[in-house]
């Protein structure tokens, strides 16, 4: 089944057919996020078992990944992402902290997860950035000053300010990416939406211009069929004049004539 089957799927029924709703977009790259997330965290997984990581707790991040996209398919979008950002950084902050702390190499875990957030939404990515500065800053505070992991000089403090800084960097180009492509969506849509108006416009002259031609031509036909009629009355009734009396063509002069009357009154 391919990807874009899946997450059609997915998507709840006041989006499948609808492309150009303003939540669209935002849930399908939610949806994106989290079959991706599905796909590359069993990787993930495998390597660090294989280092001797503890991966049981992580494995349920996993299958809540999964169970996000059934509720988003029921149209529960903001409460199951907010659950699942909380429960993530519950699940994650044990094994930053009981490996290194602020120099654990699974800080690189926090990035990843601040760029899936700003993938989600610009304002979502915005909250992630705090939430991400916040955790460092508590890895470092419950970071022993004298631990046994071999660092580079500038201690713990240096690595603290490090990672801040790039959340805060990274962060901040996420932004500007990410809302300069809601923009770009945006002006998108709106030229979609101007030239629907402008087809709709387009028609709706042509089919005025088309009823106007229609009536003018019935209005010349009319016309033309009046004089007509009324030729063959003239005519008829010059041919009665030279008539005799008694003539045995009386009859079908007079039919004419009446019947010339009667199709020439009905028509006006």
């Amino acid at each position: 089944m391919k990807l874009k089957a899946v997450l059609n799927w997915f998507l709840p029924d006041k989006l499948k057919n609808d492309p150009l709703h303003v939540e669209y977009d935002h849930v399908y790259t939610l949806l994106s996020a989290c079959i991706s997330a599905i796909i590359v965290l069993p990787l993930v997984y495998l390597v660090l078992l294989y280092y001797g990581y503890n991966i049981k707790a992580l494995a349920y991040n996993g299958l809540m990944c999964l169970c996000v996209l059934f509720l988003i398919r029921k149209g529960i979008i903001k409460i199951s992402m907010f659950l699942m950002g909380m429960i993530t950084y519950a699940i994650y902050y044990p094994y930053i902290a009981n490996s290194g702390g602020i120099y654990s190499s699974m800080i690189g875990f926090l990035y990843v997860y601040l760029v899936a957030a700003y993938w989600g939404h610009p304002k979502t990515g915005a909250y992630f950035t705090v939430l991400n500065i916040l955790m460092l800053y508590m890895l470092y505070i419950n970071t022993p000053m004298n631990i046994n992991l071999p660092v580079t000089a500038g201690g713990k403090l240096s690595t603290f300010s490090i990672h801040a800084a790039g959340m805060t960097i990274l962060g901040s180009l996420l932004w500007l990416v990410q809302k300069r492509q809601d923009v770009a969506r945006e002006e998108s849509k709106q030229l979609q939406n101007y030239q629907i108006e402008f087809l709709d416009k387009e028609i709706a002259r042509r089919t005025e211009q088309l009823n106007n031609m229609r009536q003018s031509l019935a209005t010349d036909f009319h016309d033309e069929t009046g004089n007509l009629l009324s030729a063959i009355t003239r005519q008829a009734g010059l041919l009665k004049l030279h008539l005799k009396p008694g003539d045995h063509a009386f009859p079908m002069v007079d039919s004419i004539i009446r019947n010339s009357n009667e199709l020439y009154a009905s028509g006006r």
